[in-house]
């Protein structure tokens, strides 16, 4: 899982190697003390037994408790040029999410909007609102396939509700992402766009 990445972008010139050490540190249950109130689970995707993909599916029950919250976040999601991988990838989190009761998906990180600029951006169809307009459409058609709630005892539909997202910059807050709030029924209507500057006028 954490070797996957160094394959991936070993030619990729701008890509900085995290320390082996501190990434283990950090998904291991027994090493990161957050795992005294959050799970986490990890997959790898294979395509003609090579690994193509990886993800992590976080929830952090603390959260949830105090904000009376049933949410779910995903992390460390990389793949290969193939929509098929990364479309599996975050259908088997959102799955994973819902058999334990989630509703929610918050894709998070620091300037989360400014995802696939370097990948080509919308002329590669890499940006962060294709991929919001991808889970939305990920999220309906997995509703129409019809999904049985965890204990199976229902065949109506148990879909993900809402998808949340933090933090966002104001330098790629363009009108596509603007269209996203209009447009996705399913994007919670919430901004966390953080302002900030080193001058007291500015500010």
């Amino acid at each position: 899982f954490v070797q996957f990445q160094f394959t991936l972008y070993q030619e990729n010139k701008y890509w900085v190697p995290p320390l082996i050490f501190d990434e283990l540190k950090t998904l291991r249950g027994d090493k990161n003390p957050a795992f005294d109130f959050c799970e986490a689970k990890y997959w790898l995707a294979y395509k003609d037994d090579k690994i193509v993909g990886r993800i992590a599916g976080i929830i952090n029950h603390k959260y949830n408790e105090k904000w009376n919250q049933k949410s779910a976040r995903f992390g460390w999601i990389d793949f290969i040029d193939d929509e098929q991988v990364s479309q599996k990838l975050i259908e088997q989190v959102i799955n994973w999410a819902k058999e334990k009761g989630m509703n929610k998906i918050t894709l998070l990180g620091q300037n989360v909007n400014s995802f696939g600029k370097s990948l080509g951006g919308v002329k590669a169809g890499q940006s962060f609102p294709i991929l919001l307009r991808a889970l939305q459409k990920m999220a309906d058609e997995m509703d129409e396939r019809g999904v049985t709630d965890p204990s199976g005892r229902s065949s109506k539909p148990q879909g993900l509700r809402r998808i949340r997202y933090t933090t966002s910059h104001p330098k790629d807050f363009a009108e596509d992402m603007i269209d996203c709030h209009a447009e996705l029924s399913r994007l919670v209507p919430h901004l966390h766009l953080p302002v900030q500057s080193g001058s007291d006028r500015v500010l």
